[in-house]
C-alpha cells in the first residue's frame, strides 16, 4: 500500500514538473522562432526547433514515468521500473535525430563557402539567446530537483537535456555576436555547435538507460558498504558472496550469508529478516534483497 501511495505521489510531482516545462518550452520556442525569423538568424531558428522538440521529449518522459510507477502484477512480477529506461532510450533517439538534422543544415552552409550571401543576424536574436540561457538553466535546476526527489532516471535525463539546451544557447549567442561583428559564417557554425551538444546529451541519456537494463552492478563502494552493514547484523558469521544489479532506478541484491548451522528455522529466519530490514533502512533504492543462509565451515 505504501509503495502504491509513493508511486502516485511521484507521478503527481513528475506531472507538475512536466506541465511547467512544456508551457515554458512552448513560449520559449515561439519567441525564439519569431526572433530568428525577424533577426535573420539561422542559429536562433535551429534553437527554436530544438526547444519545440523538447516538448515531445518531456511528454515521452512523462509516459515512461507513468508506466514505470505501476504496481507489480502477475504479468510483471518484478515491477514496471524498466519501462522508464525504454522511454529514456526513445527520448535519446529523438534528441539525436534533432541534433543530426540541425548539424547537417549548418554544415551545408559552412562548406558552401558562400559566406558573403549569409545575412547578418539582428540584435533581437542576441536577446532571444540570452533569454533562452536563463530560462533553460532555470528549467535544469527545477527538473533536477524533481528527479532527485522521486529518484527518476528519465526525469534526470530531461533535466540534463535542459542543461544541454542552455549550453547550446550560449553557442547561439556567441555565433550571432560573431556574425554581427563581421563574421557571418559563425552563425551556421553555432548551429553545428548546438548539434554537437544535442548529440552529446542523447549519448549520455542512452548509455545511462543501457546500464540500467543490462544488469550492471552497483558501484564497488556501495557493495562494500552493504557488506559492512550485513556483517554487523546479529547471527552473521561471514559473507559467502554478494551480487547486485541495477533495475532501472532500483537495485536487486543477492547475498550468501554464513551462519551457525545448528540454529532453528525460526532463528535462521530472524537473521534473514534482520538483514532485509537493515538493507531497506540503509539502502532505500533496494527493491528486493534475497538472503541465502549457509552453515559456517567447521
Amino acid at each position: 500500500m505504501a509503495s502504491s501511495v509513493s508511486g502516485q505521489s511521484n507521478e503527481k510531482i513528475a506531472l507538475r514538473i512536466a506541465g511547467v516545462v512544456i508551457v515554458l518550452n512552448l513560449l520559449l520556442a515561439s519567441f525564439k522562432f519569431f526572433a530568428g525569423i525577424a533577426a535573420k538568424s539561422d542559429a536562433m531558428v535551429s534553437d527554436a526547433f530544438h526547444s519545440a522538440t523538447d516538448i515531445i521529449t518531456t511528454i515521452i518522459m512523462l509516459i515512461g514515468i507513468k508506466i514505470a510507477s505501476k504496481e507489480a502484477d502477475d504479468k510483471h512480477p518484478y515491477g514496471y521500473e524498466r519501462f522508464e529506461c525504454i522511454f529514456s532510450m526513445i527520448l535519446a533517439a529523438v534528441v539525436a535525430a534533432v541534433g543530426l538534422g540541425i548539424g547537417y543544415s549548418g554544415m551545408q552552409k559552412v562548406i558552401s563557402g558562400n559566406y558573403n550571401t549569409l545575412e547578418i543576424p539582428g540584435v533581437l536574436a542576441l536577446a532571444a539567446a540570452l533569454v533562452s540561457i536563463v530560462v533553460k538553466e532555470g528549467m535544469f535546476w527545477y527538473t533536477r530537483w524533481g528527479a532527485k526527489k522521486i529518484d527518476s532516471g528519465a526525469l534526470m535525463a530531461d533535466a540534463w537535456h535542459n542543461r544541454a539546451d542552455a549550453l547550446s544557447s550560449v553557442g547561439s549567442f556567441l555565433g550571432i555576436l560573431g556574425a554581427r561583428m563581421g563574421y557571418p559564417v559563425l552563425d551556421p557554425l553555432a548551429g553545428v555547435l548546438i548539434a554537437l551538444f544535442i548529440l552529446k546529451a542523447a549519448f549520455d541519456i542512452f548509455t545511462d538507460a543501457i546500464k540500467k537494463v543490462t544488469d550492471n552492478s552497483c558501484d564497488p563502494q556501495v557493495v562494500e558498504g552493504m557488506k559492512e552493514m550485513i556483517l554487523r547484523q546479529n547471527g552473521v558469521g561471514g559473507i559467502g558472496g554478494i551480487k547486485t544489479r541495477l533495475f532501472a532506478s532500483r537495485v536487486f541484491v543477492d547475498v550468501v550469508v554464513l551462519t551457525d548451522g545448528n540454529q532453528t528455522l525460526n532463528q535462521a529466519h530472524s537473521i534473514t529478516r534482520g538483514i532485509q530490514n537493515a538493507m531497506a533502512e540503509n539502502y532505500p533504492k533496494v527493491k528486493h534483497c534475497t538472503v541465502q543462509l549457509n552453515p559456517l565451515e567447521e
